[in-house]
């Protein structure tokens, strides 16, 4: 069974001050004039339409430049294990990061799909391949609760629009191996898509599993309007608790490869077992749906392997699934 480390609560700040309340409008000012500088590479560009597969829906997006220059570690790579001279997290340019504290960085992503995309590092080197601990939870949760305003949450038309999202390894499709969080823009409510947790009513009293419209393996615990990072890492505990136990382990042993979703009202976990197949990978925005690609050689892969039956070979087929 996976023992989650639990460790004393942290706010991120900037200096000595904490994360302020409107966070989000100068994370989107330092974004914009990194991509401005050539610093971030980031261009705008519009998801394809939304696409049935057996009732699962997907949205690609081609990321262009930003895929293409992103660096990969191999599955095997000694990055994945210790720091090296290449890893981007050890000493992070200072005009990106955006705040930090004692054990996390908050900096924008150099390699970006969305505006913004932000990175949550621990500032000691742990691995990609370990379970969160109390600690990275409570950073994650505390730049969401930031970013959607906590003065002016009431006044926004799509609250809480921000998802922190987690890879679990190499075979959850994390392409560094040092630990980190992203943050990034959910699906808007105006848009023809959203994340299927949020089409379905979600018990804040237990878990609900296995979906039968959903290909594969998953775990989700809705979350209450004052839920605080103690609780959701205790819910996470939970999820985790329910992963199979031939799901590929990291280099511990014992931590599962999966993907971990956040949002403001609910916690998903997706068991993983691959992280990728020829160009078709994924990581935990591609698992619900928003799938990022290079190029249209690298959807055409997807739509050749079969966006379901590719779903299933990346997670853990769902035995209740119906088509």
């Amino acid at each position: 069974m996976v023992q989650l480390a639990r460790t004393s609560n942290v706010q991120l700040s900037t200096g000595n001050s904490e994360l302020p309340s409107d966070l989000e409008k100068t994370t989107l000012r330092k974004f914009d004039e990194l991509v401005a500088s050539g610093e971030v590479l980031y261009t705008s560009s519009d998801p394809e339409p939304v696409r049935d597969f057996d009732g699962f829906k997907v949205q690609f997006r081609t990321a262009g430049k930003s895929y293409e220059k992103k660096p990969i570690l191999d599955q095997n790579a000694p990055g994945r294990n210790h720091s090296t001279s290449t890893n981007p997290f050890e000493n992070p340019d200072p005009a990106f990061i955006i705040a930090r504290n004692d054990t996390h960085t908050l900096l924008v992503n150099k390699f970006c799909i969305l505006r913004p995309q932000l990175l949550l590092h621990t500032n000691e080197f742990q691995r990609q391949d370990e379970a969160l601990n109390q600690r990275d939870i409570t950073s994650a949760w505390t730049v969401l609760k930031a970013l959607d305003g906590s003065k002016d949450a009431s006044k926004k038309v799509d609250k809480g629009r921000y998802m922190a999202f987690f890879n679990c390894g190499a075979n959850a499709g994390s392409s560094q191996g040092h630990k980190h969080v992203q943050i990034s823009q959910r699906p808007r409510k105006s848009e023809d898509f959203a994340l299927f947790p949020d089409e379905v009513e979600l018990s804040v009293d237990k878990v609900t599993k296995n979906l039968k419209n959903i290909p594969y393996t998953h775990f989700i615990h809705g979350l209450p309007s004052n839920a605080t990072s103690e609780y959701i890492f205790q819910k996470y505990g939970e999820l985790m608790s329910l992963i199979d136990p031939t799901i590929p382990r990291g280099a511990d042993g014992v931590t599962p490869s999966h993907n971990v979703i956040i949002v403001p009202q609910w916690i998903m976990v997706i068991p993983r077992v691959n992280g990728r197949r020829g160009l078709a990978g994924a990581n935990a925005a591609g698992m619900v749906g928003m799938i990022w690609v290079k190029n249209e050689e690298e959807r055409d892969t997807w739509l050749d392997f079969g966006v379901v039956s590719h779903l299933q070979y990346l997670g853990s087929r769902n035995e209740s699934y119906q088509q």
